[in-house]
């Protein structure tokens, strides 16, 4: 009689295991898979940059959150001839120091452009385009300003207008 109880339970339970078990996997693998928790934020949306042909732009990467594992950024869709690379500058303490890595580290970001690592270690990223000589003045170029975590991609189009001079704020 013992024996036919607990059949009789674990037929009754098992179900009721198997879909909350269930209930529970999905939960996990639907979070795992939600948005990240930081954006690359879009400070050139209804602007124009300005640059003449040749030179070269500093874009200053605004994130806004948190990260834990390293995003890279950089540029695309250049015109032929066109090439984009990084600076970094990290205030560590009271020491400013230059890199020319596309990493940045895990930290945090409001959106500003000031990334924070720790009390006294923040870093402005800046991606710099260089547009070839030949952009006729007058045009736009529109450039893809990017950051990866390794799983997510975000971009974000900036637009170039190419003039003979620029007025520097």
């Amino acid at each position: 009689m013992l024996r036919s109880w607990r059949w009789r339970a674990a037929a009754i339970l098992a179900p009721a295991a198997m879909m909350a078990a269930a209930m529970f996997t999905g939960a996990t693998a639907a979070s795992a898979a939600t948005t990240p928790t930081w954006q690359l934020v879009n400070e050139f949306a209804g602007t124009t940059v300005c640059d003449t042909p040749g030179n070269t732009d500093a874009l200053q990467v605004y994130l806004s959150g948190t990260w834990s594992t390293p995003i890279t950024v950089g540029a695309s869709n250049l015109p032929a001839g066109g090439f984009s690379s990084f600076l970094g500058r990290i205030a560590d303490g009271y020491r400013l120091v230059q890199t020319d890595s596309p990493i940045i580290q895990p930290g945090s970001a409001i959106g500003n452009g000031v990334i924070v690592f720790g009390p006294r270690h923040t870093e402005f990223a800046y991606v710099e385009v260089t547009l070839p000589a030949g952009v006729a003045v007058g045009s736009t170029v529109t450039v893809m300003l990017s950051a990866t975590d390794g799983t997510t991609t975000q971009t974000e189009p900036v637009t170039i207008g190419i003039q003979n001079s620029c007025t520097v704020f």
